[in-house]
């Protein structure tokens, strides 16, 4: 999440401070971070190119196998809000890594299981490649979806999934218009959406490219 901190909230214990300040004002100097005040946060240069890095810390490539993992209920369907950058804000199905070597549905009831505390019995139904540049033509993301979904569940649905993301129940109609405004989706997220509230389950393969402005600091 792309919070506004202070410098003592910034600099970790262990960290000499003429040393970090030495560092972070290099990173103001630079255009990576914004000071406003006495707060620090990211510019939207700085949030681009820590993109690829997860919350731990670790980097991952821009090309990546993910899944989108939409658990539908009726006419509603469980989405998560994103408090973490760089799609802070968004409201969008669930999102989980591919593991290599693991059959995609078996993975994927593996990670709501992990993520959200529940049983299901995913079926994979299409494959999405995500293609997100800034309005300069940056390659943001590069993302192939394995697109799996369940029409139930068993067990207690949690309030928060493994990232700390609020999940919620959505009317489809609300979930098309979520993804008709996330900065990270294009027409074909659109599409699926639709299907699934038309329940269209047939096999599908789509590619977008999105053009996105990254969300400011908040």
């Amino acid at each position: 999440m792309n919070k506004k901190l202070k410098y003592s909230e910034l600099m970790p214990d262990d960290t000499d401070n003429v040393l970090f300040n030495y560092h972070l004002q290099h990173l103001v100097k630079n255009g990576l971070l914004i000071k406003d005040e006495n707060y620090y946060s990211l510019s939207p240069e700085g949030i681009k190119l820590t993109g690829n890095f997860t919350e731990s810390g670790l980097y991952f490539s821009k090309f990546i196998c993910k899944y989108k993992l939409y658990l539908i209920n009726d006419d509603h369907i469980l989405l998560q809000k994103c408090d973490h950058r760089p799609w802070y804000g968004e409201t969008s199905p669930l999102t989980s890594k591919a593991l290599y070597g693991v059959g995609t549905e078996e993975r994927a009831n593996v990670r709501m299981k992990e993520k959200v505390g529940i049983e299901t019995n995913m079926r994979w139904v299409g494959t999405l490649r995500t293609i997100i540049k800034s309005p300069h033509k940056d390659l943001i993301d590069d993302s192939v979806y394995f697109i799996c979904y369940a029409t139930s569940y068993r067990g207690t649905l949690k309030k928060y999934d493994d990232s700390d993301h609020p999940l919620a129940w959505y009317s489809f109609d609300e979930a098309i218009r979520f993804e008709e405004k996330n900065p990270g989706s294009g027409d074909a997220a659109v599409e699926i959406m639709k299907r699934f509230k038309a329940k269209y389950y047939e096999t599908f393969v789509f590619e977008e490219i999105v053009e996105a402005t990254l969300p400011e600091s908040t």
